[in-house]
């Protein structure tokens, strides 16, 4: 029942030790509600901001694609030896 509207997802990501990009993903719903109450301003650092973060976030998905799916690796200890 929670699931549907949205609750538990929320609550999980909110009270979980390790955030995960889905999880931001999860709080993107919320902007509208909030972006209506922020003033011009406060909209440009948001928007400067989740640019940031997004640019973040394609620089390590990247790498844990390279990593996960091309099996490429640049340490040692990474990969799988057995």
């Amino acid at each position: 029942m929670c699931v549907k509207r949205g609750i538990c997802p929320a609550l999980i990501a909110s009270c979980t030790q390790v955030c995960t990009a889905q999880y931001f993903v999860w709080y993107f719903g919320l902007l509208p509600l909030v972006l209506g109450q922020v003033d011009a301003r406060r909209r440009q650092v948001l928007a400067a901001a989740g640019g940031a973060w997004l640019a973040t976030q394609l620089h390590w998905l990247a790498w844990a694609y390279l990593l996960e799916f091309q099996v490429r690796s640049w340490g040692r200890g990474l990969e799988n030896k057995g």
